[in-house]
């Protein structure tokens, strides 16, 4: 009887010629990120959550599309290695939003987050998720 080697779990990482490995999936995969504590900074009027769920992930080229079912579309640009940033306006109220999310492996990433909105200006919504891996497209 011939050994079957089991699915794959995880996408493929990107590999590289040379320098540390890529855990960014090369095809279109999909995230579950779980609600993070809102951690206020500053004077606030009130708190803010963003429900993300599931996360469809894409990368092309030195961008990553981030898009979210409820949320909408974010493109992050890479800074590093498995490091990418988005500085910019929120699509789910109405302020500035600066984003940073850092594969750990090809089956998780984290994300940092500060929103200052523009009505509240005096504090910052401060938001760390931790994504797990759920399957490619």
């Amino acid at each position: 009887m011939t050994p079957t080697n089991p699915p794959p779990t995880a996408p493929p990482a990107t590999n590289t010629p040379s320098g540390p490995v890529s855990f960014v999936p090369a095809r279109q995969s999909v995230w579950e990120v779980p609600v993070a504590t809102d951690n206020m900074v500053g004077i606030c009027a009130s708190s803010l959550s963003v429900p993300y769920g599931l996360i469809a992930i894409t990368q092309e080229g030195n961008t990553l599309t981030f898009r979210d079912q409820g949320v909408g579309t974010y493109t992050f640009q890479q800074s590093a290695t498995n490091i990418y940033r988005y500085s910019g306006r929120s699509n789910i109220a109405a302020g500035n939003l600066d984003m940073t999310l850092t594969f750990l492996s090809s089956e998780s990433w984290v994300m940092h987050a500060v929103t200052v909105l523009d009505d509240d200006a005096t504090c910052q919504h401060i938001h760390d998720y931790t994504a797990v891996f759920k399957w490619v497209r």
